[in-house]
């Protein structure tokens, strides 16, 4: 990732994944206890964590701060172009390879063992489908065909909405480990292995434990001081909190959840473009006149169409 960030930083950056790619070198512990205790909650009717005193959720913005675009082609659009329907054909031959050897699956190793400082003129592209098939689009133990062509996207400048699909998978998980919860209520003899019924979950759930602990302030760790150039996942590097009772916390945190976390100052780190300095209210009878006053102003609009 750092030889490939030197060359391709600029081109991440363009296509608004350059901190999601930064993101994924970082260790995020995983605390059951957490997981378990907001999935309990977990409404798959209303997409939301059902609570005692309201309703919240993860949504794009969470997305957004974690580095994913909420703009650009379809996850999963193809290559069109002969050139590029070439490079998704040398990316296919290198996982029809490894799946060919002793351990017959495009094992994530192999694949870095493969291309890393290899001069590979699809170097940067199998790094891409690397990080897709590990942390974004379906975090497994091998290369997705599926992200061939994201990846040559992404590589060649191309902005791919990234966020919406990792937000559709990350309810999609909370829906399944909530049924799963649900149904282990439903065994009397906890002492049959063969009576416990485990989930798989491919989305990215760090991200769930990261909002957790940028809202309830009585579940997070101390963060971490963050240096120049480093992601606000830099905060939870290796950072684990033990809390006795997880669901008591949660139920409580009525005054001490933390609705705005985003917007207030981090050390070196920067708040976001997207978010305005200022809010400016311009009521309207008719229709909404979206009203620049500075580079970073904002317009709450309210219309009575």
């Amino acid at each position: 990732m750092e030889k490939m960030a030197s060359l391709h930083e600029s081109t991440w950056e363009k296509v608004g994944i350059r901190e999601a790619i930064l993101n994924s070198v970082y260790q995020i512990k995983k605390n059951d206890d957490l997981v378990h205790g907001l999935a309990e909650r977990w409404c798959p009717e209303t997409k939301t964590f059902i609570l005692s005193w309201g309703e919240v959720t993860i949504t794009l913005e969470d997305k957004m701060i974690a580095g994913y675009s909420v703009l650009g082609s379809p996850a999963f659009c193809p290559v069109e172009t002969a050139e590029l329907k070439e490079l998704e054909e040398k990316l296919n031959e290198a996982q029809k390879e490894l799946r060919m050897s002793k351990a017959r699956k495009a094992d994530h190793r192999p694949w870095m063992r493969k291309f890393m400082d290899s001069g590979s003129e699809i170097e940067h592209e199998a790094l891409l489908a690397l990080w897709l098939s590990r942390f974004v689009l379906s975090p497994n133990n091998v290369i997705i065909k599926s992200v061939f062509s994201n990846a040559i996207h992404l590589a060649r400048g191309t902005r791919i909405a990234l966020a919406p699909v990792v937000l559709a998978n990350i309810y999609i998980d909370l829906t399944s480990l909530k049924e799963k919860i649900v149904a282990l209520t439903k065994f009397d003899n906890w002492g049959d292995e063969d009576n416990k019924l485990a989930v798989t979950v491919r989305s990215p759930f760090q991200l769930v434990q990261i909002w957790a602990w940028e809202r309830f302030l009585h579940l997070r760790p101390k963060p971490n001081l963050i240096k120049t150039g480093e992601p606000r996942f830099a905060l939870w590097q290796e950072k684990l909190t033990i809390v006795e009772n997880v669901r008591k916390v949660i139920d409580s945190s009525k005054d001490d959840f933390d609705w705005h976390p985003y917007v207030k100052p981090v050390k070196i780190w920067n708040v976001p473009k997207f978010y305005g300095e200022k809010e400016i209210a311009i009521p309207s009878t008719s229709c909404c006149h979206a009203i620049r006053n500075g580079p970073r102003s904002s317009t709450l609009c309210f219309s009575n169409q």
